[in-house]
């Protein structure tokens, strides 16, 4: 094998592949063919492949780390030549440098082919509303629910506690998949503009550009989000996400671990919270109110759901609940429909904190 690149371009797709193989200390894939330098790899059930152009090529392919090149290539600029010698191993040179990296021992990369149709999508977009929803509910299970019904798209995350969804248009066939969290990131970070679906609903692929990336879809068990969220629950009043998280922002240096107290009553929400810190009380504006509640919650948990709705372009929230009992909604309408929600606590008091 042997090519010269630029070495921008180049180092650029190296370090995308490196970061998805890095994780399971796999090695990358260097293969020319048909004029172009391909870097491929795996790990965790992702698969990536790059593509750049190249000059002076004789097809052949090498397996080497990653890390180690990307390295020595960020110390150069301009064109590097990059050719296999017959020991197997990769030598990279520059106008002044000429560097020799051991290849490596491993399988070669397969990127498997994806029977479906593509479809247009903004990766980028698509990412953003997973971080929004990871934001409200991170799962330990690293996985991310998207599903469609009828043409409406629903990114959701949950860990049990606490649920979050984004929905938006999306003119596709019916589907329901369970996403490896960080492919859609990588998928979002190179913004990648085509999504497709393979027949059985095994993998997905994004592309775009100069990059493609397959997804292997989970088959852990999971909970049905999408009629969670689709519950009707009665709404209370309407929040100010900026007021609320000030709020609780105040309220956290008393707050500790525990739970605080929210009280909904006529135009304004009182905030309070007691640990073995101390206790204090916060008050903020509400407007269309329908009926009074009181609930408590975790701190941390509130302001992480009405955050979601900030990442999706919302000032305020509109808030829903029935009792102290059960489950406590908050939803937006910004760049897309964003729905949090928590379930509340039972507040243990701890007496207050003495004075000295």
């Amino acid at each position: 094998m042997r090519c010269v690149v630029a070495v921008s371009e180049f180092a650029d797709n190296l370090l995308f592949v490196d970061s998805v193989v890095r994780s399971g200390a796999s090695a990358v894939e260097i293969k020319t063919s048909g004029g172009l330098v391909y870097i491929s790899g795996s790990a965790d059930g992702l698969e990536v492949i790059t593509r750049s152009a190249c000059s002076d090529a004789v097809e052949g392919s090498v397996l080497v780390p990653g890390a180690p090149l990307a390295k020595l290539l960020g110390r150069f600029s301009g064109n590097v030549a990059l050719e296999v010698n017959a020991d197997g191993d990769l030598t990279v040179r520059s106008a002044q440098h000429s560097y020799v990296l051991c290849h490596a021992e491993g399988q070669r990369t397969t990127i498997e082919a994806v029977d479906g149709h593509d479809v247009d999508i903004d990766a980028k977009v698509l990412a953003g509303y997973v971080s929004a929803v990871r934001t409200a509910a991170e799962s330990r299970l690293n996985v991310v629910s998207l599903s469609v019904v009828n043409n409406v798209a629903t990114v959701a995350a949950t860990d049990g506690y606490r649920l979050s969804g984004v929905s938006f248009p999306f003119a596709v066939a019916d589907m329901s998949l369970l996403l490896p969290t960080s492919g859609v990131m990588l998928a979002g970070k190179r913004g990648c503009r085509k999504l497709a679906v393979d027949s059985k609903g095994r993998l997905v692929r994004f592309s775009g550009g100069d990059v493609q990336l397959v997804l292997r879809a989970s088959l852990v068990q999971y909970p049905n989000v999408s009629s969670v969220l689709n519950t009707d629950i009665a709404e209370v009043a309407t929040l100010r996400i900026a007021e609320l998280r000030e709020a609780l922002a105040t309220l956290s240096a008393v707050a500790g671990d525990e739970a605080v107290t929210f009280e909904v009553s006529g135009t304004t929400m009182r905030i309070s919270a007691q640990s073995v810190y101390g206790s204090g009380s916060e008050t903020v504006a509400v407007s269309d109110t329908v009926s009074d509640l009181k609930f408590s919650a975790l701190l941390g948990y509130v302001d992480d759901a009405v955050a979601a709705h900030s990442a999706c372009g919302a000032t305020s929230v509109r808030l829903g609940g029935e009792s102290a009992t059960t489950p406590v909604v908050f939803s937006s309408q910004g760049s897309a429909q964003c729905t949090t929600l928590i379930m509340p606590v039972q507040i243990q008091h701890q007496p207050p904190a003495s004075s000295l």
